[in-house]
């Protein structure tokens, strides 16, 4: 029987029932968790698999499979009503990106605050899951609401046309590839979040040097 919940804090969303929290990290990552969910996330209970974790669904990141421990939730018992999320502002969502330089990079990563609940859960945490990855980075930067994937990011707002020249980008633009994100700050810089450095800000015409063949840039933000 489906059973609905709300994540009540930021709430690892995995991609496989049999994980744990301890060990070191390789190379970033900790390969078990996709995501981390928003507080607040609607998330639909498919399937008991183990002791507190459920096979569940949510439509803030509609990939299966995964799995979510439920000590992150708060049941319910009809579908909670979607509370309908706006983008930040431009000078938001820019001035988010540079408070964050610095910060961890860590694989499915999307708040950098991290997890304190994971101590409470579990008892050898390999850490909080403080960081963000590049995809993740963009995302806490917009409230949750662009995806955390560059798959779907290649296709995420509207196409700029810039050939080889720098002059059409705008603060806020995302150049993407499979695989990765960075965004443009301004005319001269440009935020990202790379292994093992974290969040970095780069002078963007050195950056765009480097770009490999086939990245696209999308503009989402336009007011």
């Amino acid at each position: 029987m489906t059973q609905w919940a709300i994540a009540k804090v930021p709430t690892p969303l995995l991609n496989t029932p049999h994980f744990c929290f301890e060990g070191p990290l390789e190379n970033g990552l900790l390969r078990s968790v996709e995501t981390v969910l928003f507080p607040g996330t609607i998330v639909q209970l498919l399937e008991e698999v183990g002791n507190c974790i459920f096979k569940a669904h949510t439509e803030e990141y509609p990939y299966p499979p995964c799995f979510v421990d439920v000590r992150f939730l708060e049941l319910k018992e009809t579908k909670p009503q979607r509370k309908k999320g706006e983008l930040p502002s431009k000078e938001e969502f820019l001035m988010t990106l540079r408070g964050l330089e610095g910060a961890k990079y860590i694989w499915g990563g999307c708040w950098p605050k991290g997890i304190p609940e994971l101590s409470s859960l579990y008892p050898n945490p390999v850490h909080q899951f403080e960081g963000v990855d590049c995809s993740g980075l963009v995302r806490f930067a917009s409230k949750g609401l662009t995806p955390h994937r560059t798959s779907v990011l290649l296709n995420y707002g509207s196409p700029v046309e810039i050939e080889e020249t720098l002059e059409k980008l705008q603060s806020g633009d995302l150049i993407v590839w499979k695989g990765h994100v960075i965004v443009v700050l301004d005319k001269e810089h440009s935020i990202e979040s790379i292994y093992p450095e974290g969040v970095v800000i780069s002078e963007l015409k050195e950056r765009f040097k480097k770009l490999p063949q086939g990245f696209v840039v999308r503009r989402f933000l336009t007011f």
